[in-house]
């Protein structure tokens, strides 16, 4: 089958465990299906070399190679940017050298206009001008007014893939077509498919036997307070009190160390231990998470992987992606400010005393979504790689 598709759209490489874990999936569904893989990567040749750890590259023929996607992208959470100005004669001759000779582009992963700014409508329309087909495969979209451009260049899509019915509604909304939106679920519940096997815990008898907890809270600049972190500790102490409990600080970076650095002062609470996971592949996460209860998290990614592999977790509201998923298990989020809040407590304490129920039912809908992926996935490469 000597088939190749072109990954990217997607900043991967750039220390993000939530990307890592979108590729890894798209490289776990597609790659029985091709011939060869290249992967987009932020233009830095470290990345290349990151990727490369933290990526299980069964399927052998995968490459990754930096490129300018990305070089005018600015910081800043939903910026959205008036102009693809990177579309010039220069970037556009260089860019479409990644489209030659490919069968499939897979704009892969990411929320749009908060993770992907406009630089996705310049992304879609260098593959638009290369002819080569594209599609997007599991993307989310927050409640933002969505810029002219992207519509436009979503609108030449054959198919758009996108990750729950929240995001196919709101493309609706936006003029989009709703014959070419499909719900393929977010490509990360196929990163640690590995982990099949996984037995959630008996019962727990909270009197005789230590919790486990994993938490993340984001260390990005539109959500980061001194103030979440002491409701976090104070959440924490609430649980200590009823039960024999661990807390696993676990990162999902942007940078190495910058969500580690943010939680640090609740390392001062007993049994709270800080995980490094700068070094660990997908898979490795996954099987972190496997050793906990409940997962506690602002950062989607880290939900995901916790459904991944059937531990139930409680969303921390940091804007409208994490209430998305968790709408998909009928999961609760709560907002920083009530993480020590009864309300909190009291839906833990229903985790817990229902861990097994709970971490099943889990499991039985991550199943369900996953053979949903798959079967996509089986339509997509009959359509653009046989």
């Amino acid at each position: 089958m000597n088939k190749k598709i072109l990954i990217g759209a997607c900043p991967y490489g750039t220390y993000n465990t939530g990307d890592d874990a979108i590729l890894q999936g798209i490289i776990n569904g597609f790659g029985a299906y091709t011939h060869a893989m290249e992967v987009c990567t932020y233009k830095h040749p470290l990345m290349r070399a990151y990727l490369s750890d933290k990526i299980d590259t069964t399927f052998t023929n995968i490459s990754f190679k930096s490129h300018f996607f990305f070089q005018h992208y600015q910081k800043g959470q939903y910026q959205i940017h008036s102009k693809v100005s990177w579309l010039s004669g220069y970037n556009q001759q260089i860019n479409k050298g990644f489209f030659r000779n490919k069968d499939l582009f897979i704009a892969g992963g990411g929320t749009l206009l908060s993770d992907l700014p406009i630089h996705l409508a310049g992304t879609l329309a260098l593959a638009r001008k290369s002819q080569i087909p594209t599609i997007t495969f599991g993307i989310g979209m927050d409640e933002v007014q969505p810029h002219e451009a992207l519509l436009e260049e979503l609108s030449y899509l054959e198919y758009i893939y996108v990750r729950d019915p929240n995001t196919k509604n709101r493309l609706i909304k936006n003029g989009i077509d709703a014959s070419k939106i499909q719900v393929s679920f977010d490509p990360a519940l196929l990163s640690v498919i590995n982990q099949h096997n996984y037995t959630p815990p008996t019962q727990i008898e909270a009197s005789k036997k230590e919790i486990v907890v994993a938490l993340c809270l984001s260390s990005e600049r539109d959500i980061k307070s001194d103030i979440h972190i002491e409701h976090a500790a104070n959440m924490i102490r609430n649980l200590q009190k009823r039960y024999q409990i661990k807390v696993l600080l676990i990162p999902i970076n942007t940078r190495p160390g910058f969500d580690i650095a943010y939680m640090k002062p609740l390392r001062k609470l007993a049994n709270t231990i800080a995980i490094t996971t700068d070094n660990c592949s997908i898979e490795q996460i996954g099987n972190i998470i496997k050793q906990c209860h409940v997962c506690i998290s602002s950062r989607l990614h880290l939900t995901i992987l916790s459904a991944a592999v059937g531990v139930p977790f409680i969303g921390v509201h940091r804007n409208q992606k994490i209430a998305d998923f968790a709408s998909l298990y009928q999961a609760k989020c709560f907002e920083h400010t009530a993480l020590d809040s009864e309300d909190f407590l009291a839906h833990f304490s229903h985790l817990i005393n229902n861990h097994q129920n709970e971490s099943s039912a889990i499991r039985q809908l991550t199943e369900e979504y996953q053979q949903i992926q798959q079967a996509t996935i089986k339509q997509i490469a009959a359509k653009y790689l046989t």
